[in-house]
């Protein structure tokens, strides 16, 4: 049971199709960020990755922050999480 509750948490990526030399779209993905997180998790726990556009769940992981966390870096480029966090990046 735990598992399942655990699952349902949700944390939203931007996802855009990569263009190839020609412009035509190809069918691996680039990350554009997080769009907004659903629930409450701690860090180690099961998320799953959703596409906003379609709704529809592309992956499941282990989280690296707890929702909290992924909320106040939401929208930040990766160089920018350390200071947001108030981690030294050196460390």
């Amino acid at each position: 049971m735990a598992a399942l509750t655990t699952i349902q948490k949700t944390l939203i990526e931007h996802v855009m199709p990569r263009r190839d030399y020609v412009g035509r779209p190809t069918p691996r993905f680039e990350w554009t960020g997080i769009a907004g997180v659903e629930g409450e998790f701690a860090k180690g726990e099961v998320v799953s990755l959703v596409d906003h556009s379609t709704n529809e769940e592309f992956a499941r992981g282990l989280s690296n922050y707890d929702s909290a966390a992924v909320r106040s870096i939401a929208g930040h480029r990766r160089d920018e999480i350390a200071r947001i966090l108030g981690v030294d990046s050196a460390a």
